[in-house]
């Protein structure tokens, strides 16, 4: 059984990375929502 993210969030900072931007694009491709934060502190 695959684990399926019902959302995603990602800091900004995070897409300058080659990781990060490739996992905002594998996760966007599939159809799984991302929020960008604007920092680490989501609440």
């Amino acid at each position: 059984m695959t684990f399926v993210p019902g959302r995603v969030f990602f800091e900004r900072d995070a897409l300058k990375y080659p990781l990060g931007e490739k996992l905002y694009r594998q996760f966007t491709g599939e159809g799984i929502p991302v929020s960008l934060a604007a920092s680490h502190k989501l609440w």
